[in-house]
């Protein structure tokens, strides 16, 4: 509803361009670059503009590339999305609210709007942040397992996810350890 009360209010103060002015063929290259173009100001952000002029015609191998971006990060995202649901998530998120500002339909003389990304990068945040943190969870689990067969080789009750001694059933605490985190 909103999309189409925006639509007809660009239309009539004549910001909305027709096929003529930009082709089907160049909305679907720049559509396809600005996704490309988004990720990339997001982790390199120099030379940020508040207008960036459409060009017309998009160069294929820019094209080419942000269309092989694409592919990959969607392809990882859902080869993973059993056991990692979130990259699956965060990726459909930046993809589908982009969507409807990703030039198809091209209103005003700008390729992209820097502006237009605080929402669907939420997602690709999302994706990130979470998925680094169950690397760094990974790694410390992995990292815990060999400080303590480090500590104690031999002796199985160090390695134990209880402390011994101090009440309970057979000199067992119900008081789980404390995993020593190190990121060294």
């Amino acid at each position: 509803m909103v999309g189409a009360v925006t639509v007809l209010a660009e239309q009539q103060i004549g910001a909305l361009k027709t096929f003529g002015e930009f082709p089907l063929s160049s909305q679907l290259a720049n559509a396809v670059v600005a996704y490309g173009f988004y990720l990339y100001k997001t982790v390199w952000p120099a030379g940020l503009a508040v207008h960036y002029p459409h060009p017309g015609h998009w160069p294929g191998g820019m094209v080419v590339l942000s269309l092989a971006v694409l592919a990959t990060v969607t392809f990882l995202a859902v080869k993973r999305y059993k056991s990692r649901l979130f990259y699956l998530m965060g990726w459909l998120w930046y993809l589908i609210s982009l969507l409807l500002v990703i030039g198809l339909l091209q209103i005003g003389s700008h390729a992209f709007a820097d502006r237009y990304t605080y929402i669907p990068l939420i997602g690709v945040f999302i994706a990130v942040v979470w998925g680094v943190g169950e690397w760094v969870a990974e790694r410390g689990k992995a990292r815990i397992v060999e400080d303590k067969q480090a500590e104690a080789p031999g002796r199985p009750e160090i390695a134990a996810p209880y402390r011994t001694g101090g009440g309970g059933a057979g000199g067992m605490s119900s008081v789980p350890r404390r995993p020593r985190l190190s990121m060294t």
